[in-house]
């Protein structure tokens, strides 16, 4: 396979967003990442740096937290872990690439429970990205058809919280 380059200028942000939002990246680390193009994984981190400095992350402003999954997820942040910035920033730079299955509906059930709960203090304007150095092809898909993925993405919905994917 051939490496592919993404043009970073592109994404250059000088406004920094002062909104009040919760913002829930959930980060593909599944195998198939580095597969489309050695350092993909890394450029995925660089992106996700590029796209949290854009935002004013405190306690009263944006809140991020973050979700890396692959066969199965972890939490590296929730809303009320790093208070600013640079702590959130740091935290990016230490996730490790995990490598394994892409199971995307099982990464929204586990943000759904362990960002959204009402004990997490959820705001009403919130949004998911998940964010993916490919085409997305979630292997939770199989037996059962689409149904678990369409559950986990309407029990979001019905939380207020507006889905996004970014592949690249």
């Amino acid at each position: 396979m051939q490496d592919h380059y993404v043009d970073y200028s592109l994404f250059a942000v000088a406004i920094v967003c002062r909104k009040r939002l919760d913002l829930a990246l959930l980060i593909d680390g599944s195998g198939s990442i580095n597969a489309y193009g050695r350092g993909n994984f890394g450029r995925c981190l660089d992106f996700v740096k590029r796209l949290v400095a854009s935002f004013s992350i405190s306690p009263t402003q944006t809140r991020v937290g973050i979700v890396l999954f692959s066969t199965r997820a972890w939490l590296i942040a929730n809303f009320r872990g790093h208070r600013n910035k640079q702590s959130l920033l740091r935290a990016i730079s230490r996730i490790r690439y995990p490598r394994g299955g892409t199971k995307i509906g099982r990464a929204l059930r586990f943000a759904r429970y362990r960002l959204f709960r009402r004990r997490t203090n959820r705001r009403k304007v919130s949004a998911w990205m998940e964010v993916s150095f490919k085409v997305s092809h979630s292997i939770d898909l199989q037996p059962i058809g689409s149904h678990y993925l369409d559950a986990q993405t309407d029990a979001a919905r019905r939380c207020n919280v507006w889905l996004y994917s970014l592949c690249f």
